[in-house]
C-alpha cells in the first residue's frame, strides 16, 4: 500500500465495512488487498475498462462496481438495509465534481455508522492545479445549489471551468513547484459553447464545479453545520505534497461556547484563506523574504516533529483567537461586578484604617 493510501486509511481496520465512491482505476482500499469495500461509481466495471483502454492507466486495477450512481441522492443507490452500516466512506477527487455537495454530505450521514462512521476525502487544492485562476467556492454557492436540488452543473460552472482552466508547461497539476509557463487551455468561445450545452439541457457534463483550499474547506464544513445543513465536523485536514489535501470528517457539528467564539473562528479561517493566497502568489512570483515557513505535512513516516509543529500552529492560529473572544465576552459580563467593587473600595479602605482602633478597644476591654 502506498504511503498516501495508508495515511488516508489510518485507523481503519481492514475488515471494517467500507464504501468507496468513484475509485475508477485508482482505488484507495482495493479488494485485492483484502479490504471489505463496497464500490459506487458512475459506470460499470466493463464500461470503465472500455473508457480507459489504450490510455496510460492500468485498467486491471478497476474492480467490480457494486452500485452505479447516475444521478439522484447517493444513499438511494445503496440498499436501505445497508444504511448506517459502513465504518468509513472514501471519496478521492470526487466532491469537486458533485453538483450538490450538501446533498452528498447528508447522504453520507445516512450511509455511515452514526457513532463511529468517518468520511475520508482527498480534495484537489485549487492553488496547485488547473483551477489556479478560480477563487474558492463559498457557502452561499453551495446552499443555492442544494436548495435548487441541482443534479447538473450550472451553466456558470461550465463556463468558468473551460474559460479559466490553466496548465503550466503542459502540466495540469504542479504541486508546490515554481510556475514558469502558465497558459490558458481554452478560448472564451469554447467556454460559451459549454455554457450553452448546459443551458440546452444536454445532460450531465463533467467539470470541476467547485474549488477548495484547506482553510476554505474547513470554513464550509463549519458553516454548513451552523446553518443546520449537515452534522459533520473536521477531525483533521492535512496538506499533501502533490496537488491535494486530505480531510477526515466525523459526526457531530462543531460547537462553540458563544456566538463570539464562533465568529472569531470564522474570521480566523478567512484570514488563513488570505494567507493561502499569498502562498499561491509565491508559486507565481517566487518566495519573498517575508514568506512564512513552508507547511510541513503532518502524519508522514518519521515526521513526529512536523505533526507537533502543525498542532502548535493550529493552537496559535485557531484556538487562541477563539479563547481571546471568549475572554472578551467574560470580561464584558463581569463589568457590572467590577463597577460594584470599585464603589466598595472606599468602604474597604475605611475599614482597614479602623483596624488599629478596633485592636486598641479590644485590648482595653481585656484589661477591664
Amino acid at each position: 500500500m502506498s504511503e498516501r493510501n495508508a495515511r488516508l486509511l489510518q485507523g481503519i481496520a481492514r475488515d471494517a465495512p467500507l464504501l468507496e465512491i468513484g475509485p475508477s482505476f485508482n482505488p484507495v482500499a482495493p479488494r485485492s488487498e483484502g479490504w471489505q469495500v463496497t464500490i459506487v461509481d458512475h459506470a460499470t466495471q466493463e464500461e470503465l475498462v472500455r473508457k480507459y483502454a489504450g490510455g496510460a492507466v492500468d485498467t486491471s486495477r478497476i474492480e467490480a462496481v457494486d452500485h452505479v450512481w447516475a444521478g439522484g441522492p447517493l444513499h438511494a443507490v445503496v440498499p436501505a438495509e445497508r444504511h448506517g452500516h459502513y465504518a468509513a466512506m472514501i471519496a478521492c477527487h470526487v466532491i469537486e465534481h458533485l453538483p450538490d455537495l450538501i446533498g452528498f454530505l447528508r447522504s453520507a450521514e445516512r450511509l455511515l455508522d452514526p457513532d463511529r462512521g468517518v468520511l475520508l476525502l482527498a480534495v484537489p487544492d485549487k492553488r496547485l492545479c488547473f483551477d489556479f485562476f478560480r477563487p474558492p467556492s463559498t457557502t452561499g454557492q453551495f446552499v443555492v445549489a442544494h436548495r435548487a436540488g441541482r443534479g447538473l452543473h450550472s451553466p456558470r460552472a461550465l463556463f468558468d471551468h473551460v474559460a479559466y482552466s490553466a496548465t503550466d508547461g503542459g502540466r495540469a497539476g504542479w504541486g508546490r513547484a515554481q510556475l514558469a509557463e502558465l497558459r490558458l487551455e481554452h478560448t472564451l468561445e469554447q467556454a460559451v459553447e459549454q455554457m450553452e450545452l448546459a443551458e440546452a439541457g444536454q445532460g450531465y457534463i463533467d467539470c470541476h464545479g467547485w474549488q477548495f483550499t484547506p482553510a476554505s474547506f474547513e470554513l464550509l464544513v463549519l458553516e454548513f453545520g451552523e446553518l443546520g445543513l449537515t452534522d459533520w465536523r473536521i477531525d483533521w485536514v492535512e496538506p499533501r505534497p502533490a496537488v491535494e489535501f486530505f480531510a477526515r470528517l466525523v459526526r457531530g457539528r462543531e460547537r462553540f461556547a458563544s456566538p463570539a467564539v464562533r465568529e472569531a473562528r470564522r474570521l480566523d479561517l478567512l484570514r488563513r484563506m488570505v494567507l493561502e493566497q499569498r502562498e499561491q502568489i509565491e508559486l507565481l512570483l517566487g518566495p519573498s523574504s517575508q514568506s512564512a515557513p513552508p507547511v510541513v505535512p503532518p502524519g508522514q513516516e518519521g515526521d513526529r516533529l512536523g505533526a507537533i509543529e502543525a498542532k502548535l500552529r493550529h493552537l496559535q492560529e485557531a484556538q487562541l483567537p477563539a479563547i481571546a473572544a471568549e475572554l472578551g465576552a467574560t470580561r464584558a459580563a463581569l463589568a457590572p461586578v467590577q463597577g460594584l467593587l470599585e464603589e466598595l473600595r472606599p468602604v474597604g479602605a475605611a475599614m482597614t484604617a479602623m483596624l488599629p482602633v478596633r485592636r486598641a478597644i479590644a485590648r482595653m476591654r481585656g484589661r477591664i
